[in-house]
């Protein structure tokens, strides 16, 4: 199952972030920008910005595309993006609803997805395989 979640992941957000750098932009702010850590996890970065396409308004929490796998720390992302900053926000022609702030491809993220797809996926081949002899 894992392998499946992280192959779809790439699969859906590859050719985004591969497009993202050629989206039209908007100005943004950011909303909410706060470090948090709930017991006995890792320090979160709670993060929101708002942005406008035309006359209606948008909000998002995601900085790039695969950030939630290999992006800078929450620090850093505090620091960067702090309560009430102005952003550029990328947004997707086709659908205003999808933005990012941040185009860079994060390519150790879909390598890193990738190669969890590849291996979960072969792992659960040969227990399937077993299972059925």
């Amino acid at each position: 199952m894992g392998g499946v979640l992280a192959g779809y992941s790439v699969y859906t957000q590859l050719p985004s972030a591969l497009q993202a750098k050629d989206w039209p932009t908007v100005d943004g702010v950011v909303t909410k920008s706060s470090l948090r850590r709930p017991k006995s996890k890792k320090t979160r970065h709670s993060f929101e910005y708002e942005y406008k396409v035309g006359t209606i308004s948008f909000t998002n929490q995601r900085i790039a595309f695969m950030d939630r796998v290999f992006y800078a720390s929450p620090e850093k992302n505090a620091a960067k993006y702090p309560e009430g900053s102005a952003v550029v926000v990328f947004y997707k022609p086709t659908d205003p609803s999808v933005s990012v702030l941040d185009t860079e491809v994060g390519w150790i993220g879909f390598a890193t997805a990738s190669i969890v797809a590849a291996f979960f996926t072969v792992i659960g081949l040969f227990g399937f395989r077993a299972a059925f002899r």
